[in-house]
């Protein structure tokens, strides 16, 4: 099921897996990003079903999401707690900018205690996330 879809990228809830996949793309727009990240947290608060990972594909974006981490910080990560999300998975190309500012991302997350961590690759995030369950 679709949750939310615009030129940014596209968000996709997996009822069978209990998890959301986000894949992004194109140069990081703030307007369009905002707009992508309220629809993901109205499926949330609108009673959503159990959702147990958040897949974070960053890798085909560019550009700055600093203008972000202060909306991650005030409001999305703190409604997101309050959900039964329990682990995220952010995949990102070797790229400077987006590496360090996924890091921060992540260092937002574990104030929430959401188990979050980065990847260069899908295959590497499911061992990651297969391991985590299993505990």
């Amino acid at each position: 099921m679709i949750i939310c879809e615009n030129k940014l990228g596209v968000s996709e809830f997996l009822s069978s897996q209990h998890r959301i996949i986000c894949t992004y793309n194109g140069k990081i727009n703030n307007d369009l990003a905002l707009e992508h990240l309220e629809k993901i947290l109205e499926f949330y608060r609108t009673g959503s079903p159990v959702v147990d990972v958040a897949i974070v594909d960053l890798r085909a974006v560019y550009g700055s999401y600093m203008k972000l981490m202060g909306y991650f910080t005030n409001t999305f990560y703190p409604a997101i707690s309050k959900t039964s999300l329990k682990a995220q998975a952010v995949i990102v190309k070797d790229d400077v900018i987006v590496n360090h500012l996924a890091r921060k991302l992540i260092y937002i997350t574990e104030l929430f205690s959401l188990k979050s961590r980065i990847f260069f690759n899908e295959e590497d995030a499911e061992v990651w996330l297969s391991e985590f369950f299993k505990k």
